[in-house]
């Protein structure tokens, strides 16, 4: 009699340490093999725009330029919004739970009337005073699909467009400024096939010699074997929309 009562107790108390177990494994601090665990609560959120290099802002403050990550934010809603010259405003609103990782995408579209550079008088950011200034457009590389890029997006800046010349060639009457296209390739074997990297550097001096700007373009291509498919990846990327911020961002506060 006494051993079948303490068989019954002894089945009855695994009983109760199996569910125990299960109990603070279902509530995070211990998994199922009875080890304790740390529960991350935070949530992580990656911020990209289209295109890249915008400024962002995250609940009206100011986070930098995309893409970046914001990790160990409380569970919750947050505004993301572009809020950069040269492009019209657009946000969205996002909400995060615990421990959750999201990536998002903001779309931004050009805004001329802002992106013209400026020089902090009211004629000078007038339509005339941008088009009395001329950009002297040359590509180092690239070819003449990148030099179409260029152009077009010097003439949404109502910029007047020399391509080819230099400071040294320029007129003295002239208002201009060297506007250099400046690629980057480069690739790497990774863990999923052939990673290619573009840089698209931009390049503005002007030719007093008073201010300089720089501007970036990047895109990124991945092919399990192909180096050549990869960097073609890559360069589809490096668009229109994020030539022409590069572009805009080299020339912004040149003429102060």
């Amino acid at each position: 009699m006494n051993i079948r009562f303490e068989r019954v107790a002894i089945l009855v108390a695994a009983l109760l340490f199996s569910a125990g177990t299960r109990a603070l494994a279902a509530d995070g601090r211990f998994d199922r093999g009875g080890s304790q665990r740390e529960v991350r609560k935070t949530a992580t959120l990656v911020i990209e725009t289209e295109p890249a290099g915008l400024k962002v802002t995250v609940n009206g403050e100011s986070a930098g330029r995309s893409p970046f990550t914001r990790a160990k934010l409380d569970p919750g809603e947050y505004l993301i919004a572009i809020d950069d010259p040269g492009w019209q405003p657009s946000s969205e609103r996002v909400s995060l739970g615990m421990s959750e990782d999201r990536r998002m995408v903001l779309v931004a579209r050009p805004n001329p009337a802002k992106a013209a550079p400026t020089s902090g008088s009211a004629s000078a950011d007038s339509a005339d005073a941008g088009a009395s200034r001329t950009a002297l457009v040359r590509v180092a590389g690239g070819g003449p699909e990148l030099l179409r890029q260029a152009v077009a997006a010097v003439k949404q800046l109502n910029i007047n467009i020399r391509e080819g010349a230099t400071c040294a060639a320029a007129g003295r009457s002239e208002d201009a400024a060297e506007l250099v296209l400046i690629p980057t390739e480069s690739s790497r074997q990774g863990a999923l096939g052939m990673i290619c990297s573009v840089d698209l550097r931009v390049h503005s001096t002007r030719c007093s010699g008073v201010n300089e700007g720089e501007g970036l373009a990047q895109g990124k291509g991945l092919n399990p074997s192909d180096r050549t498919r990869a960097c073609a990846s890559a360069w589809r990327q490096v668009s229109d929309e994020r030539v022409a911020a590069a572009v805009a961002e080299a020339l912004r506060g040149l003429w102060r």
